[in-house]
């Protein structure tokens, strides 16, 4: 199902300030540089199970996406490098940015997310799986 250029601009903002939120939370309790990365692809991962579930959709974190866990981490990352070094509200800039336009650029490039061998785009997708058509009657089965 293809989203519109809006809707994905916005999803990646929310998920951008949601960032922004876990890494700070980081920062503030002076925890190491990759345990506020990772409290900010978890806060923005939660956070986007809890919009989408209120929206009654498939959450997009638990299913094969355009490169989802790759915008998270690197918008964490620049979110933390440039908080540690520049100040909060560029931090946050960054964050949004880079998640966004990592998001809006892989679904409309269709850059699907790594699989494991022997896997397919239609087994992860999250896309009900089409229904067959009525099938031949089985030699076997008479």
């Amino acid at each position: 199902v293809a989203m519109p250029r809006p809707a994905l601009v916005v999803r990646g903002v929310a998920w951008g300030l949601l960032i922004g939120i876990g890494v700070q939370k980081g920062i503030a309790q002076e925890v190491p540089a990759l345990s506020a990365i990772l409290l900010g692809v978890l806060t923005a991962s939660a956070g986007g199970i809890i919009v989408e579930g209120m929206a009654r959709v498939r959450a997009t974190v638990v299913r094969q996406a355009h490169w989802t866990a790759t915008a998270l981490v690197l918008g964490s990352a620049a979110c933390w490098a440039v908080s540690v070094t520049i100040g909060f509200w560029p931090a946050v800039v960054a964050g949004v940015v880079v998640t966004a336009v990592l998001r809006v650029v892989s679904v409309e490039r269709d850059w699907a997310s790594p699989m494991w061998p022997g896997q397919t785009r239609a087994e992860t997708s999250g896309d009900p799986a089409p229904t067959p058509g009525p099938e031949a009657p089985d030699a076997d089965a008479r």
